[in-house]
Formats: C-alpha cells, sequence, structure tokens
C-alpha cells in the first residue's frame, strides 16, 4: 500500500499543538499528542489556568481515518497549587479569605480535529470536566457568602470544558 494511502495520524504519529480554552487539557499552554494507532491518541497538555500551572493526559477515539475525524476523548487534569488568603468580596463589599486547594478533574469531550498531509493540526472540542477533589475553601466569620461561592464553584469547580488547538504533526 503506498503511504499516502495510509491514514494520516498513522503517517504523523506525533503532533505538538497550542492549546487556548476553558478547563482545557493544558488550559493556554501545550499538549503533545501521539497517536500509536491511527484512531486513538494519547494527549499530555500542560499550561496555565485560574490557579496557575495545570497538566493532564487524556485519551481521544477518532471516529475516522479520515485527516477530519471527529472524536471522544476521556481524560485526567491537575491543578497542584494551592493559593491560601485570595481575598474576595462579596455583594455588600465585606472581605472574606478563601483557599485554592489543589485540584483535580475528570474530563470528558467531543471534538472534532482536522490533520493536513503536509502536517498542520486544528481542532476543537466541548465537554464537561468533573471536580473529583479539591477546589475552593472559603472562610466564612459566621456571615453568609452563599453568592461568592456560587462565582467560585462556577471558576473552579466542576463545569463546561472546550479547548482549541493548532499545531503541527510529524
Amino acid at each position: 500500500m503506498p503511504a499516502q494511502e495510509h491514514p494520516v495520524r498513522i503517517q504523523r504519529k506525533t503532533a505538538i499543538t497550542f492549546e487556548g480554552g476553558w478547563n482545557s487539557l493544558a488550559g493556554v499552554g501545550i499538549n503533545v499528542s501521539y497517536a500509536p494507532v491511527s484512531k486513538f491518541a494519547i494527549d499530555l497538555g500542560s499550561g496555565l489556568g485560574l490557579q496557575g500551572f495545570k497538566g493532564g493526559i487524556r485519551g481521544r477515539y477518532f471516529f475516522l481515518d479520515s485527516n477530519l475525524s471527529p472524536y471522544f476523548g476521556m481524560g485526567y487534569m491537575i491543578a497542584p497549587n494551592q493559593l491560601d488568603g485570595y481575598p474576595v468580596r462579596d455583594e455588600n463589599g465585606d472581605l472574606f479569605m478563601v483557599n485554592l486547594l489543589p485540584s483535580h478533574y475528570g474530563q470528558f469531550v467531543l471534538g472534532i480535529e482536522y490533520m493536513s498531509q503536509g502536517g498542520f493540526v486544528i481542532g476543537a472540542n466541548i465537554g464537561y470536566a468533573l471536580l473529583i477533589k479539591g477546589g475552593i475553601e472559603a472562610a466564612r466569620n459566621n456571615v453568609s457568602i452563599e453568592p461568592v461561592e456560587q462565582i467560585l464553584d462556577l471558576l473552579f469547580g466542576s463545569g463546561i470544558a472546550f479547548g482549541v488547538n493548532l499545531g503541527y504533526s510529524f
């Protein structure tokens, strides 16, 4: 079989992409992908998110062998930094201290990726990031801060995940 007849992910097994997203594998950072077979890739991501450094690993199953393929992915992400004493004001202007704990997430995404024969890679995904452990810890001082906790939960808890990738495969 001539090389051009093989699926592109067999010809170009490794890709390096820049990623930008929310609850995405790298946040804003770099992903390295390796496809041991044409329909499966393993992604390692590292970058910056709202809690500072973050990283993750994900497996993706491609539904097609073609250059353009939808995929399903499942992964694990960690934001290992602990930020103690992060100041937050509630709707009355009262100051509260919030601790951002090291956080662990499970991620489930559906996406689409295009990989050209020349190596150009572009992709996008959307899904859900489930907070497994960590998140926020608020110092209440006997005052209700429920609206503040709801906002912090939106920023640091479980929620929608999406990302866009652009890079090169070889």
